[in-house]
């Protein structure tokens, strides 16, 4: 985030100042040797790498998209820096290149033990959902049948998600037994909190995907003011911000439909583990009870009938 803003703020400098006052720089690139040996061993590209790759393409391309202009055009004023036009004529294709890397999945993956892809692609197919689409394809073509049907990622097996709910629930529990008197025997202890605790970051997660979708569909009726004022005949704003103002109608709505997407997978799953972790707690209370139950019948039978 900071070279893109460096790299931002240098490029909204070079067009907003004259062309004597330019001076020469090397724009930030990185070596993409390292995102081609992540792919080979299977290394899915984070979400900060793709965010700085594609913010970096987006703010350098003013730079580049400017200096092509002023060659074409071949204004008098303008001084030609050659190593200024080479330095950006050779980074930003590297950059546009590495950041095709990043979004590109590996396609020697092979479902060998029928493990959950996701994790294994890329994080633009993560958040499309195109890890997804094999097995639409496949239930497609023929019904899927059990066999068909992809393990689950670890953090979402009860085994997982019960231990860790438990640690909280145990931890817990001491706490109420020696703030209160070892003389009592039952303790009230209400489940919502070390729910809140277990899964307080994937509910976190969800609100802020949901509240940035909210605020995103603001932005389309801004735009839509904007654009009527720029419309105006006594409104002299330069065209690129009329194609700017233009593009805010429909790429918010585009993001909207990508966080939204999002939210509903994620409180999905965030439901899944609640209900597992639920079940799984029920599940081993009732084993207890039964457990006593038993033992109280066996010293029954064994009283009354010796």
């Amino acid at each position: 985030m900071i070279f893109f803003i460096l790299s931002l703020c240098e490029s909204l400098r070079t067009l907003f100042t004259k062309d004597t006052e330019k001076t020469t720089r090397t724009p930030p690139s990185w070596n993409f040797n390292k995102i081609h040996k992540n792919r080979k061993y299977n290394i899915s590209s984070s979400a900060p790498v793709f965010t700085f790759w594609l913010l970096l393409s987006i703010g350098n391309a003013f730079n580049f998209v400017s200096i092509i202009r002023n060659i074409i055009t071949s204004k008098t004023n303008f001084s030609i820096n050659l190593f200024e036009i080479t330095a950006t004529m050779l980074s930003y294709p590297i950059i546009v290149v590495q950041l095709i890397l990043s979004c590109l999945s590996n396609s020697t993956f092979k479902l060998t033990n029928k493990k959950c892809p996701k994790k294994y692609m890329s994080f633009l197919s993560q958040i499309t959902f195109n890890w997804f689409n094999e097995l639409i394809s496949k239930g497609y073509r023929n019904p899927l049948t059990f066999n068909d049907m992809w393990h689950l990622d670890s953090h979402n097996t009860t085994d997982y998600i019960y231990k860790k709910f438990n640690n909280i629930w145990s931890q817990l529990i001491d706490r109420k037994m020696e703030s209160q008197n070892n003389d009592q025997n039952i303790y009230y202890i209400k489940i919502l909190i070390p729910i809140l605790k277990c899964f307080w970051m994937e509910l976190l997660t969800v609100s802020a995907v949901k509240l940035i979708a909210i605020c995103l569909e603001f932005m389309s009726p801004i735009a839509l003011d904007r654009l009527i004022s720029f419309m105006s005949p006594s409104n002299a704003e330069p065209q690129w911000r009329g194609l700017f103002y233009a593009s805010l109608m429909f790429i918010p709505l585009l993001f909207v439909s990508l966080f939204n997407s999002q939210y509903e997978y994620r409180i999905n799953l965030v439901a899944m583990r609640i209900r597992a972790t639920l079940i799984s707690t029920i599940y081993q209370k009732e084993e207890c009870l039964s457990g006593i139950t038993e033992s109280l019948r066996a010293l029954y039978n064994r009283i009354w009938y010796n």
